[in-house]
């Protein structure tokens, strides 16, 4: 479909080039919020969705292409930030009722559930052994607490969506790795990263 952003001035947006190495044939980009437009790649399709999401189909080996953006989240809160998968309600209801997020103002549940991963479970790189990931994350929540943040971050969006407030997980990367001798982030493929994004305004 078409790109779901409202195009601006180029004069109005940030501009970031991006070396990139390709190893399949369709590949999520990896871009900054608010993308409006991407030059310098030919002879590849793109596809886009409502969150800002940029898929790229018949991928060229490396990519050297230039990106124009705002800087802004897109996409407004749907329905479907609020959907709870029936297979969790169960420990959701329970961890509501001990941590009080309905009574919460939603700025106040989103740190008391920060607080509260903080506070009962641990970081690991181990993925376990349970092949199904309804049943990983369960044994993550009731037995484990300990996980990479894929597992914090679905629990989180789970744990804001049961207080009333829309949630999405996102996956991106960390980019912290500057290299001064050619002027540019290295981003490589450990600093992949899954956090959780909440919807809420002055509350």
């Amino acid at each position: 479909s078409d790109n779901p952003v409202i195009t601006a001035p180029k004069l109005l947006l940030q501009q970031l080039e991006i070396l990139q190495q390709f190893n399949q044939r369709e590949e999520i980009l990896a871009l900054p919020d608010g993308t409006v437009d991407i030059t310098g790649i030919s002879g590849s399709d793109f596809q886009y969705n409502s969150l800002g999401a940029v898929k790229i189909i018949d991928t060229p080996d490396f990519g050297n292409y230039q990106v124009f953006y705002t800087g802004k989240r897109t996409g407004i809160p749907e329905k479907q930030d609020l959907q709870i998968p029936r297979q969790h309600q169960d420990w959701l209801s329970a961890l509501d009722k001990q941590l009080k997020l309905s009574e919460l103002k939603p700025s106040a549940a989103a740190e008391t559930i920060q607080h509260y991963f903080q506070r009962n479970f641990r970081y690991s790189l181990y993925l376990g052994t349970e092949p199904d990931a309804d049943l990983a994350l369960r044994d993550f929540i009731l037995k484990r607490k300990a996980g990479h943040c894929e597992y914090f971050a679905a629990a989180s969006v789970m744990l804001l969506r049961q207080a009333g407030i829309p949630a999405r997980l996102a996956n991106g990367y960390v980019v912290e790795e500057y290299d001064p001798q050619q002027d540019l982030y290295v981003v490589r493929y450990r600093h992949a990263h899954a956090w959780a994004i909440a919807y809420y305004y002055g509350a």
